[in-house]
């Protein structure tokens, strides 16, 4: 098998990407598979939605992370849609697994994985960086988020 070169990085930007701090939370849901299905027709044609036991999953995964560059920090928050998928062209080689399962990364194949499908971001440059070096659908968002904190007064939400 014959390895392809990667392409270059985009400048002003370089691999791999250090964060400082990252925080996430994310979010599965069991939904009905059609609709997923569309979706993924129209983003991501070569890919066809993960199914457990009927139901796809679709994900929103939050992050705010920090970053150090050589001109000072930024701090970045953003927002994942998210489809589990993969390529069409291996379900043959698919194991049959539950949701459950695939959440405790029983699947060995490695064959299923994140299809992006929307991405919310409040940092221009994590914006471009997403777009030029990841193809990444990010897009501009404003955000104004309550979690929990081992800073913040003690709750049970």
């Amino acid at each position: 098998m014959t390895s392809l070169p990667l392409p270059p990085v985009a400048a002003p930007y370089q691999l791999p990407f250090h964060y400082g701090a990252l925080h996430q939370i994310g979010v599965d849901f069991l939904v009905e598979p059609e609709p997923v299905r569309d979706l993924l027709a129209k983003h991501h044609p070569a890919l066809s939605a993960a199914e457990f036991d009927g139901q796809a999953v679709v994900s929103l995964n939050y992050q705010l992370y920090f970053a150090q560059y050589g001109f000072g920090g930024g701090i970045t928050q953003e927002i994942e849609f998210n489809v589990i998928a993969h390529p069409t062209t291996e379900a043959h080689r698919l194991p049959r697994l539950s949701y459950e399962e695939y959440a405790h990364g029983v699947d060995q194949t490695r064959l299923l994985g994140i299809a992006r499908v929307h991405v919310l971001c409040d940092n221009p440059l994590a914006i471009d960086a997403g777009r030029r070096l990841f193809a990444e659908p990010k897009h501009p968002g404003w955000f104004e988020t309550t979690m929990p904190s081992p800073n913040g007064p003690a709750g049970d939400a």
